[in-house]
C-alpha cells in the first residue's frame, strides 16, 4: 500500500506538551507511519497508509482534547 501524506495546520497553538502529546499519541495510530508536528509554523506533517478521512478525524480528536483546533490542509503528493 502507497504511503500518503498528510498536512494539517494548527490553530491557536504553542505549547511543547500539546507537540509531543500529538505525536506520541499520533505514533499509536496503526496506519500512521510517521508524524511529526512542527511548532514553529503550527503543522503536522503525518505519512499514513490508512484512509485519509478517517486520520483526519483521529487527529482532530486528539488536538481537540488537548482544547485546539486544528485544520486538514490542500492534499499533497504520495511517496
Amino acid at each position: 500500500m502507497d504511503t500518503e501524506k498528510l498536512e494539517m495546520e494548527m490553530l491557536g497553538f504553542g505549547c511543547p506538551s500539546c507537540v509531543y502529546t500529538i505525536e506520541k499519541t499520533g505514533r499509536k495510530i496503526p496506519t500512521i507511519t510517521n508524524i511529526s508536528v512542527n511548532l514553529a509554523n503550527q503543522r503536522i506533517y503525518i505519512e499514513h497508509t490508512g484512509n485519509r478521512a478517517e486520520i483526519v478525524r483521529k487527529i482532530s480528536e486528539i488536538v481537540n482534547r488537548i482544547g485546539h483546533e486544528v485544520r486538514e490542509l490542500p492534499s499533497t503528493a504520495t511517496a
